[in-house]
C-alpha cells in the first residue's frame, strides 16, 4: 500500500480519536431568586400546576442551538444533566411558589381528592437560541377554575432574553454556561408572567 495512503489513514484515525474523546459537559437549570417583598395574597390559595408540556424537539439530552428559523443544531458535547421534560416543570413550580408564597402547590398529576382552587396548564413551544446572542421563549398558559375546569384566563409569552457575556467570564470560559444561565433567567421571566396572571384573579 502506498505510504502516503497509510499516513493519511493513520492521520484520520488519530483525528477521529481526538474528536470522540472530547469530554461532554453537563448543565442544569436553576430557579430564579426573587426579592422577599413579592405578593403573599395567594398564601391560602391551593394551586395545581400542570400539565406542563414542552415541544418534542426540546425533549432530548443535548442542548439545542437555533441556527435559522427552520434549522437547529444538537450539541453532543453539551448536554443536560437531567431531563428537560421533568426539570423545566420543576423550575417553573419552584419559581411560582417563591413568587406567590403559596403554602400548597401540587405538581401534575396530583391525587384525585386534592383540594385545588386553580389549575395552571402550560405549553412551552420554543426555548432555544444562540449561546453568543440570546434565548427566545414562546409559551402559552391557561388558568382553569379547578371546581369545573372552566378556563378563566389565558396568556401567551414571546420574548428574547440576551445572553450575558459576564457570566461566561465568571465560569469556565465556556459560553454554554451563559446560555443555560440565560435559559434559567428566561424561565424565571415566564414564571413571573404566569404568576401575574394569577395575581390578577385575586
Amino acid at each position: 500500500m502506498n505510504k502516503q495512503i497509510v499516513l493519511l489513514i493513520s492521520t484520520l484515525i488519530f483525528l477521529s480519536g481526538c474528536i470522540t474523546s472530547q469530554p461532554s459537559k453537563f448543565y442544569i437549570l436553576t430557579p430564579t431568586k426573587y426579592s422577599s417583598d413579592q405578593s403573599s395574597s395567594f398564601k391560602n390559595i391551593k394551586l395545581g400546576l400542570g400539565p406542563i408540556s414542552i415541544a418534542k424537539y426540546l425533549d432530548r439530552s443535548q442542548l439545542v442551538v437555533r441556527l435559522t428559523q427552520n434549522q437547529i443544531r444538537l450539541e453532543d458535547f453539551h448536554q443536560w444533566a437531567g431531563s428537560p421534560r421533568d426539570d423545566i416543570p420543576a423550575i417553573i413550580l419552584e419559581n411560582i411558589s417563591n413568587i406567590l408564597k403559596v403554602d400548597t402547590i401540587y405538581k401534575y398529576p396530583w391525587r384525585s381528592n386534592a383540594d385545588i382552587d386553580y389549575q395552571v396548564v402550560v405549553e412551552i413551544i420554543q426555548l432555544d437560541g444562540r449561546p453568543d446572542t440570546s434565548v427566545r421563549v414562546v409559551a402559552r398558559w391557561e388558568i382553569l377554575n379547578a371546581d369545573n375546569l372552566r378556563t378563566i384566563k389565558v396568556g401567551r409569552a414571546d420574548f428574547t432574553e440576551p445572553v450575558s457575556e459576564t457570566l461566561t467570564e465568571s465560569f469556565s470560559g465556556n459560553m454554554f454556561d451563559s446560555f443555560v444561565a440565560t435559559q434559567s433567567r428566561a424561565i424565571g421571566k415566564l414564571s413571573t408572567m404566569i404568576a401575574k396572571s394569577l395575581i390578577a384573579l385575586n
